[in-house]
């Protein structure tokens, strides 16, 4: 198999100082792509089943408008509007030796993927600075995507919308401590314009709310603490009418301690933990209730020693701690059903070969036992060399 892919791209971005206070920026981009996938060898015998030799031509516009206006000299905003465009076109190169019939069947199947696509957007955000050490930010913006394919075999046809609407604020609570709380919301809603696929349309809520808190109490000290809940909320339309199709809830609880200690300028220590418990269910969203289904309990440790031999050269050895735990529900109450668990030492080598070459190995083993399955070993072992242009 062979695949030649070829794009050319031009863009263009013009900024216009309106005034001291406001800035517009024009921008434009064209790209045009054309992928050839080619095999070389053909079964005729089953050409349907055989790669075919095909081509793919995509054609994109897009085009936005920026504006950031400066209220005062704490507070700014910015407004955008964009749309793109983009054309995607299938097509069949057919070999020598297929059938008429051959090269109808798979013509068709390439032309059921081609495709027109638009999507409209527009944004909003503002900053303020409500003091030297404190500040906010608050960020909406609307999207409408609309998909249409040509052929009449394809019924994948669908407007998708999208709402987005957060708020951001940071606090420097003295010198060595400071907080980030974010909450942002998501709206989504999925419309097939195919009446054979109005079953799929639905709408999608998702509420985060994740503080962070950053502590750095003496010079080789710091600490990064997040925690994040969520819901998310998938409503499908026409559920009363399917006995198959139902909507769902997830809930997630998240926490996150990534914690470093030097002790010494080539000593330190590093941990690292990650929680998460989360829960699904069936919902019922015009009476917003649910039956649970499952629930997890995921949790990762992660304790990690660091030498420095020399400033290039740097060694670490640690151990690693994976557990999972599934439940069941038998009314309100959780059941075990099931356990996973993983558990084995870790090190690592990082070698700067230059000033912007970095030769980095990493292997860990870890000895994995299972519900109802036998205890097995792994050992992995990863090696990576990167070069900082």
């Amino acid at each position: 198999e062979s695949r030649a892919d070829n794009g050319f791209t031009v863009l263009d971005s013009l900024d216009y100082a309106v005034s001291d206070r406001m800035v517009m920026t024009l921008g434009g981009t064209i790209f045009s792509r054309q992928i050839d996938r080619a095999t070389l060898f053909h079964n005729l015998n089953d050409p349907i089943g055989t790669a075919a030799n095909t081509g793919i031509s995509e054609f994109r516009t897009d085009g936005s408008l920026r504006v950031a206006y400066r209220l005062a000299d704490r507070v700014r905003m910015t407004l955008m509007a964009g749309f793109s465009e983009r054309d995607e076109h299938h097509e069949l190169r057919p070999d020598a030796g297929l059938r008429p019939f051959d090269i109808d069947s798979l013509t068709r199947i390439e032309e059921r993927k081609n495709n027109i696509s638009r999507r409209t957007t527009l944004a909003a955000a503002g900053t303020a600075a409500l003091s030297e050490s404190d500040s906010i930010q608050i960020s909406g913006s609307g999207s409408l995507l609309r998909y249409d394919t040509p052929s009449l075999d394809n019924y994948d046809d669908r407007d998708e919308l999208w709402y987005v609407a957060g708020i951001e604020t940071r606090h420097h609570l003295n010198r060595h401590l400071s907080l980030q709380l974010n909450a942002d919301v998501s709206l989504t809603h999925l419309v097939y314009l195919a009446s054979v696929m109005s079953a799929n349309n639905t709408w999608n809520r998702i509420l985060r709310f994740s503080p962070k808190l950053d502590y750095s109490p003496a010079g080789g000290i710091h600490s990064m603490n997040s925690f994040e809940v969520l819901a998310n909320y998938t409503v499908y339309d026409f559920e009363y009418l399917s006995t198959v199709t139902h909507s769902y809830v997830f809930r997630q609880f998240a926490f996150v301690d990534s914690t470093t200690c030097g002790l010494t300028r080539r000593l330190s220590l590093e941990w690292f933990n990650y929680i998460r418990l989360y829960e699904r269910g069936e919902l019922q969203w015009n009476e917003f209730s649910e039956h649970p289904v499952d629930y997890f309990e995921d949790k990762t440790y992660i304790g990690t020693v660091r030498y420095a031999l020399t400033e290039r050269l740097l060694f670490s050895v640690g151990i690693r701690y994976f557990s999972q735990l599934r439940f069941g529900f038998a009314g309100n109450d959780h059941v075990l059903v099931g356990a996973l668990r993983s558990i084995g030492p870790l090190a690592g080598i990082l070698f700067s070969v230059g000033a912007r070459t970095d030769l980095t190995v990493n292997g860990w083993y870890e000895r994995q036992t299972q519900t109802d399955q036998p205890a097995r070993g792994m050992t992995t072992m990863t090696m990576a060399l990167n070069v900082h242009l």
